[in-house]
């Protein structure tokens, strides 16, 4: 079933019956990763948030991937993206709805945020880049919190292309920018903290999702 998102491989932090009136984020694993990418990492975020990670449609050699890494992959990013927004809409109960992407889920976070501004209450990316960077006026006006952390030795992202998105982000959203010294490709401790601190402020805030 390559392409199709396999509802029943997503993990959740809490069970079925846990679940309601609690915040919501969806949390997208990078490029050859999997559904548990993102566990150790999700650990570190509040308390009394539930979390699901789905895992990504596409079968790679080491993991799944959400879209080829070419011109042509747009198009899957986004079939994937109206899939995710699909089910979405099965979803219920929640008090709030956050949307996290590591690297290529970044990308993916991003695109569910421009196809569905109203629905997000906040966004984070870490160390990706976005598909599309051309002006969207609704974005734009809403300007939904998004936390962007980068590290300064990663050359997996091209630096354009990481530039690119970041004036993007600045242009559409309410930013909060880090860049981390001596990061490669990868998350640090300092930058979960700093994107756990980053949830823990969106989730005292009144929230529009749900």
């Amino acid at each position: 079933m390559n392409g199709i998102l396999d509802e029943s491989a997503m993990v959740w932090s809490a069970p079925e019956g846990e679940r309601v009136g609690r915040p919501l984020l969806v949390a997208l694993h990078g490029h050859n990763g999997d559904e548990h990418q993102l566990a150790v990492a999700a650990a570190v975020l509040p308390p009394g948030l539930v979390i699901v990670t789905p895992r990504a449609p596409y079968r790679e050699p080491g993991g799944w991937s959400w879209f080829e890494l070419s011109e042509s992959g747009k198009d899957a990013a986004a079939s994937v993206t109206g899939q995710l927004l699909s089910w979405l809409d099965r979803q219920s109960g929640y008090t709030s709805l956050g949307i996290l992407g590591l690297s290529q889920g970044s990308a993916m976070a991003m695109s569910l945020l421009r196809r569905d501004p109203h629905r997000f209450d906040y966004a984070l990316q870490l160390s990706g880049f976005a598909i599309d960077t051309s002006p969207d006026a609704e974005l734009a006006r809403l300007r939904p919190p998004m936390f962007s952390a980068h590290g300064d030795l990663d050359t997996v992202i091209p630096h354009d292309r990481a530039a690119d998105t970041a004036h993007w982000l600045r242009q559409h959203t309410t930013l909060t920018e880090k860049k981390y010294a001596g990061l490669d490709h990868s998350v640090s401790t300092d930058e979960m903290m700093d994107a756990a601190a980053f949830v823990s402020q969106q989730l005292r805030a009144p929230a529009a999702a749900g």
